[in-house]
């Protein structure tokens, strides 16, 4: 079943507008397909999303990327939007956590990610999660090892100095290039071509 961004409830969506965010975390992902996909163990079911039909990420241990803690700016645009809003990223071994944030300072959205324990903060009725985003972050920033591991069904993954890409059934679904030095690059762009979507991320110094 594909469930879009703008058939959210109204209630929903008058809360994230009203809050600054308008498209920015759940128009990352403006149609995605919503309910499980095979392919994980019950253990690691609850920490694996699905991005598009047949195509899931399981989230990877904080452990495989280096410890970081970083602010960012993030421009999210598209033809019918642009919002601004800003990112806390923080990793260590034991945890990754990554929340977003309006301009005026209250929390919008929240992941933590603790193996085997995956808490989201969130406004209901939203069919996009938070652990979609902390997904999408991994992706962009996670060793490409550990990227790959987590990813599931048909799908090729191009790694290249400066960029990344996930092709899906022929299509570019998601395209990553950075300045800098992953984790924590000084530049990301991160584009979803299929939904006209990108986001322009620079790390506050």
């Amino acid at each position: 079943m594909m469930v879009c961004l703008f058939q959210m409830p109204s209630a929903a969506w008058r809360w994230v507008k009203g809050a600054g965010l308008c498209a920015l975390a759940f128009g990352l992902l403006a149609c995605s397909t919503v309910g499980g996909i095979g392919g994980a163990n019950g253990a690691d079911r609850l920490a694996c999303m699905p991005l598009t039909v047949g195509v899931q990420y399981c989230l990877r241990p904080p452990a495989d990327a280096t410890g970081f803690e970083v602010q960012q700016q993030v421009l999210v645009r598209s033809p019918a939007l642009q919002e601004t809003a800003l990112a806390q990223l923080e990793n260590t071994d034991t945890q990754f956590v990554v929340a977003l944030f309006s301009p005026l300072g209250p929390k919008l959205m929240q992941a933590q990610w603790a193996p085997p324990r995956l808490a989201q903060e969130q406004p209901a009725g939203l069919p996009v999660t938070a652990g979609l985003l902390a997904a999408l972050v991994q992706m962009a920033l996670w060793p490409s090892a550990s990227v790959q591991a987590g990813l599931h069904g048909a799908h090729t993954w191009v790694d290249e100095p400066g960029r990344r890409q996930l092709w899906v059934g022929g299509r570019l679904w998601l395209d990553v290039q950075y300045s800098g030095q992953l984790p924590t690059p000084s530049a990301l762009q991160i584009r979803l071509p299929v939904h006209a979507l990108e986001m322009h991320i620079n790390t506050l110094p």
